[in-house]
């Protein structure tokens, strides 16, 4: 419900083309921070899979991913075009110099962080820009890239030759997709929003070299689109894709649109970065990152806002006012103060939990059950307390 309410306020909220590069800007300042923290945790604190400011670097991977093909689509249409390059200024010049960096710099990081998913991402995105900004042209030049990436040595290359050694369950989700269909057609109407993890042991499966068989036990079907199957069943999933494919429709309808060129490549950024996310989200559980999910809200909000803001009569969006403005604080005051509350109570009861792990761990067995007993009583829905 937060989402949808986040979608709505975004969407409601960017009423010039402005508002959309102020989101720009801001995604290059926190994609350039969160290179760099993955850099300095490579290459100073020699992580071996650094995960900057996330806790699995895969997420992390994905998210540099989708703002670097946003950034690059924006620079493609912006810097391109001979006629402005004869006549081109010291500034200019510098400020593609900047860009150049920045985008090695995100890059990087999403390359040291070995990840499969970050690679999905950045390659769909990078091909859907290809396409819109070049047409076959760019499909091949694409295909050129891609083919590069497969001979020459990379850190996903290898990860890719080297994941089934390291990692026995490391291709194991095909066992765990495989169940998930058969879940949704043994519960067509879904077994209940949250429920996959407790579904989960019944869909264990034997993995072969391990002393213990049926020891590992999936907690997410790797799949959004499965997740979404099993837990809501056929008529959610359905609903889902329907709402994916309205939003295809409207970017499609924009890109017909009139607009300046770093107006069509945010536009076209924005979408490509979409399609990098919900395709990952098909061979992963990237959508329960939030930021990952309000990344993607922001690249549907631009991708919704687009062709308003380049009509004609510049028309407003449908939203509801409060004319009062005491009223509108009031409201929103109540509302903030609510959703903070929660936060922290949940927060606050993880932390209190980890304390009771600590205690049991010291064979403070006392000392845990109380604090087990206060993480209860701060979050009583969650099972696993």
């Amino acid at each position: 419900l937060s989402y949808a309410v986040f979608l709505y306020l975004l969407v409601a909220s960017l009423t010039t083309w402005q508002c959309i590069g102020v989101a720009v800007a801001v995604l290059c300042a926190v994609g350039c921070f969160e290179a760099v923290w993955v850099l300095v945790q490579t290459l100073w604190y020699g992580v071996k899979r650094a995960s900057g400011t996330f806790f699995n670097p895969n997420f992390v991977a994905g998210y540099l991913a989708a703002i670097w093909v946003v950034i690059f689509s924006v620079a493609g249409y912006f810097f391109s075009g001979r006629k402005k390059w004869i006549c081109a200024t010291p500034a200019r010049t510098l400020s593609l110099l900047g860009v150049g960096i920045l985008l090695g710099t995100m890059l990087a990081a999403v390359l040291l962080t070995q990840s499969r998913g970050g690679g999905v991402v950045l390659l769909c995105g990078l091909a859907s820009v290809m396409w819109a900004r070049f047409g076959a042209k760019g499909i091949g030049i694409f295909l050129l890239i891609l083919l590069a990436a497969v001979i020459i040595p990379n850190p996903w290359r290898d990860r890719f030759y080297s994941e089934y050694l390291v990692n026995p369950v490391g291709y194991a989700r095909w066992q765990i997709w495989e169940s998930s269909v058969r879940a949704i057609f043994e519960h067509p109407f879904g077994i209940g929003l949250g429920l996959y993890q407790y579904e989960a042991p019944r869909l264990m499966f034997p993995i072969e070299s391990e002393i213990v068989r049926y020891g590992w036990v999936a907690q997410s079907a790797h799949s959004e689109y499965l997740q979404m199957g099993v837990e809501l069943g056929l008529l959610g999933l359905l609903l889902f894709l329907w709402g994916i494919a309205a939003i295809a429709q409207e970017f499609r309808r924009g890109l017909k649109t009139r607009m300046s060129r770093w107006q069509r490549g945010a536009l076209v950024g924005a979408g490509s970065a979409a399609v990098g996310i919900l395709l990952h989200a098909a061979i992963d559980s990237n959508l329960r990152e939030p930021a990952i999910a309000i990344l993607l809200l922001l690249c549907v909000g631009i991708v919704l806002s687009a062709r308003r803001l380049s009509s004609s009569h510049e028309a407003e969006s449908r939203v509801l006012t409060i004319r009062s403005r005491a009223v509108a604080v009031v409201l929103s005051t109540v509302v903030i103060g609510m959703c903070v509350m929660e936060v922290v109570r949940l927060g606050w009861a993880w932390v209190v939990y980890e304390q009771g792990s600590q205690a049991v761990m010291r064979q403070d067995l006392s000392g845990g059950m109380e604090h087990y007993s206060h993480a209860i009583a701060l979050d009583p829905g969650k099972a696993m307390y």
